[in-house]
Formats: C-alpha cells, sequence, structure tokens
C-alpha cells in the first residue's frame, strides 16, 4: 500500500501490480484501505479494482455499495467485480 500512496507515478504502478497477484488473500485490508481513503479518487479507483480482481465472495458487499456510487469508474469496477466472481448472489445483485 506504501508504494500505491507515494507521489511517485512509477512506485504507485509498482505497488498496484504487486497488489493484483494478492488481493484474495488481502480482502479485508483492501476494504478497509478503500473506506478509509477519502482525499485520493484516483486511488479510491485503483483499490476498487484490487477488490474486483479479488474475486472472492467478501468483496460482495463493497461491490454491491459502489454500484450507487456517483463516479463511473467506482461503478464500472463494482460491476466488473460482480460479473467475474459471477456466483449466484452476484448474478442476483446485477
Amino acid at each position: 500500500m506504501g508504494l500505491m500512496q507515494s507521489g511517485d507515478p512509477q512506485n504507485q504502478e509498482e505497488g498496484f501490480a504487486n497488489l493484483l497477484s494478492l488481493a484474495g488473500e488481502n480482502i479485508a485490508a483492501l476494504v478497509e484501505e478503500f473506506g478509509a481513503e477519502d482525499r485520493d479518487l484516483g486511488l479510491r479507483r485503483w483499490l476498487l479494482e484490487l477488490i474486483a480482481s479479488a474475486k472472492t465472495a467478501g468483496a460482495i458487499p463493497i461491490l454491491k455499495e459502489q454500484l450507487a456510487s456517483s463516479d463511473e469508474m467506482l461503478r464500472y469496477w463494482a460491476r466488473h467485480g460482480l460479473e467475474i466472481l459471477d456466483t449466484k448472489q452476484s448474478r442476483t445483485i446485477l
């Protein structure tokens, strides 16, 4: 997370890439970070992308919540995450 929060775009990209493969096993921490981030919309978008990529049922509540976001990209990642999860619950939400 530290790299993603740095001011250096290269570090941010590296941090995102590092977390992408670990998203599923760190879903609780990612959801917590998403909830705590209220200043940087770009970081919130990246966090939701990571959450969506986790492909875990633990992501469903935050993805469902973000379907109603005023931000188009957050809605996109929420929908995408529910689609790739492809469970009965995620399909019902969609």
